[in-house]
């Protein structure tokens, strides 16, 4: 992996080969800084592209043999042709030198090759590391960020519902009595009432016709209504119920405890 420094940015390089062939098209000037994340070092363009030296044949063994090969030409026996076969040390040098050179050519492609697999491994890894960035931002996306991380964000907490207020009380009717009409079950009735502050009396009769069946009783601050039927020593029914300023409802209980629907409205005049 390269890092390229730009006049305006920096660019990322893959591998060696990739570098080598903008350097060669002149994408990339030599004398640009790159900085070698392998070799952890700054360099120049030209120089990480530039082809390897072959390793130096080793001067002192070979100006050696070379030299003692050139006294014994200027010699006595300089006039003899010299055989190359016939000569020792020319039989020496040759594996010499050749080995050297055999030797340069290998080192080169080997190296060069570990440096390919290194550069590789490394592009690999940087690959194998954005995509698990990717797949944890897609992750945190679906189902948020992670418990216990430094940059997780506390859920707000939900405040408590507020309490229901308390309901209004109803204001009291102000009941003026009157004449009503309605029905007590299936039977229809007409109800005569006068009220006293809180209190009421008055009478009803079935069908607008028969005797008046006295009724007496009081009703509360919430408007519940409680009549009692008959005599006072002779109760033959008592209404329980509601009322408001024009209607009354509820239960007709008898005696026994049967109770039937009533429902009365102020009758017109």
């Amino acid at each position: 992996m390269f890092t390229v420094r730009l006049k305006d940015r920096d660019l990322q390089v893959a591998d060696l080969p990739t570098l080598a062939g903008k350097v060669k098209c002149g994408e990339i000037a030599a004398d640009v800084a790159v900085y070698d994340h392998f070799r952890e070092e700054w360099t120049l363009a030209g120089t990480v592209t530039a082809p390897p030296k072959r390793a130096p044949m080793p001067e002192k063994s070979v100006s050696a043999d070379y030299a003692d090969f050139a006294d014994r030409l200027e010699g006595p026996e300089a006039a003899k042709p010299v055989e190359p076969s016939a000569s020792p040390r020319l039989g020496a040098i040759s594996p010499s030198v050749s080995s050297v050179k055999s030797a340069a050519k290998t080192v080169s492609p080997r190296r060069k090759a570990i440096e390919t697999w290194l550069h590789r491994i490394a592009a690999g890894a940087l690959l194998i590391l954005l995509a698990m960035v990717f797949v944890t931002h897609l992750a945190e996306q679906r189902w948020g960020s992670p418990a216990g991380t430094a940059n997780a964000t506390a859920a707000p907490v939900a405040k408590p519902p507020a309490e229901p207020a308390a309901p209004t009380p109803a204001p009291t009717v102000e009941f003026e009595g009157g004449n009503f009409e309605g029905n007590i079950g299936a039977h229809e009735i007409a109800m005569t009432l006068t009220a006293d502050g809180q209190a009421i009396t008055g009478s009803y009769r079935y069908d607008g016709k028969g005797p008046r069946i006295p009724v007496s009783g009081s009703y509360d601050a919430d408007n519940r209504l409680t009549l009692t039927e008959g005599p006072p020593k002779k109760r033959t029914g008592e209404f329980v119920g509601a009322l408001s300023a024009d209607a009354l409802w509820g239960e007709w209980r008898s005696p026994a405890g049967k109770g039937v629907y009533f429902s009365l409205t102020r009758a017109e005049e």
